[in-house]
């Protein structure tokens, strides 16, 4: 079905926790290795440091926190597994509101009328 055509949406049960934990693994995997790379290389100056280049320093600072950052992921996406939504179509018939003016006895007046 097409995103377009749904109306509403339904929650349809919990992702299961070991993928919801890789995933979460995943991105922290990605976030924290791509940060600790370039703030490593972003602030290396040190030449007398074991580490002797910039690369060097993005190596390890990519390395160190891609692990930090899985940990942190994997903790979390398996604390929280995410929603599964599926859309509902449209039903034919759906409920509508009408509201329509009245006048009465010389006063003016508002009626709804409410269909389901």
């Amino acid at each position: 079905m097409p995103l377009s055509s749904a109306t509403a949406f339904r929650a349809t049960g919990r992702e299961p926790r070991l993928r919801s934990a890789l995933r979460g693994g995943g991105y922290g995997v990605l976030i924290g290795g791509t940060s600790g790379a370039a703030v490593a290389a972003a602030t290396f100056d040190e030449p007398g440091f074991p580490i002797s280049s910039r690369g060097e320093a993005a190596l390890f600072g990519g390395v160190a926190f891609g692990v930090l950052g899985g940990l942190v992921g994997t903790v979390a996406g398996g604390l929280s597994p995410r929603m599964r939504w599926a859309p509902l179509p449209a039903r034919s018939g759906a409920g509508a509101a009408v509201v329509s003016p009245t006048v009465r006895d010389g006063g003016v007046g508002a009626s709804i009328t409410l269909r389901f």
